[in-house]
């Protein structure tokens, strides 16, 4: 990418992007790590929020979210 000039098309954008994510580029192909298990328990939280609109108390909104998403009571406390 240091080499590359300039050609006034779209690859211009993608290459300027690259280089100013190169290191966060670099480190997903690093490190086996990822957000993917938290972005899926967040997006089961947000689906059960979009169709609560019944529960009476917070506790009852919690303890929905334990049993939707497998956990037991004492890991979120």
């Amino acid at each position: 990418m240091k080499g590359y000039h300039k050609l006034g098309n779209e690859m211009d954008q993608t290459i300027e992007t690259m280089k100013k994510h190169l290191r966060e580029v670099l480190n997903s192909c690093r490190y086996p790590d990822s957000n993917g298990p938290l972005e899926g328990l967040n997006g089961k939280i947000k689906k059960i929020k979009r169709t609560s609109y019944g529960f009476r108390s917070w506790e009852n909104f919690r303890l929905r979210v334990y049993l939707e998403c497998g956990m037991q009571k004492t890991v979120l406390e």
